[in-house]
């Protein structure tokens, strides 16, 4: 099970594998497939990294944060956006600090595009993540 990856078996319980199976995981893919064609990609990684209630909202964000800089009709944003991201990978963590943003902020690291945020803001304003995407590229 894709989202599961990095979760010890003995973390979830039975219900909460199945509602990720039959609920999540096929909501994930079609906002994964929108994101591929958002950014014109063949292939795209989603790695939340969160508490499996969140993974859907996780990936929400993730589309929400390319769709809204008008990635989608600008093919030179499109291809800055592949050469910074080159392994295809889109993350959340929770970090310390962040490097600029107040409550989150997107950046780029080692070809992945990381939506960070800190753990007092967790779960504030996490669609603002991308707004300065345009800006690293």
């Amino acid at each position: 099970m894709e989202l599961l990856k990095g979760y010890k078996p003995s973390t979830l319980d039975f219900d909460a594998k199945n509602m990720i199976k039959k609920d999540s995981e096929p909501q994930i893919g079609n906002v994964k497939g929108r994101i591929q064609s958002i950014l014109g990609l063949r292939m795209l990684e989603l790695h939340p990294n969160l508490d499996p209630n969140l993974q859907r909202n996780f990936a929400a964000v993730a589309a929400y944060t390319v769709s809204a800089q008008g990635l989608a009709k600008d093919d030179m944003l499109q291809e800055g956006y592949q050469e910074a991201v080159d392994e295809n990978k889109i993350g959340v963590r929770t970090v310390d600090k962040l490097r600029k943003g107040h409550c989150n902020e997107c950046i780029f690291e080692n070809g992945v595009m990381y939506i960070q945020t800190t753990p007092e803001y967790r779960t504030t304003n996490m669609r603002d993540a991308g707004s300065k995407i345009v800006d690293l590229l």
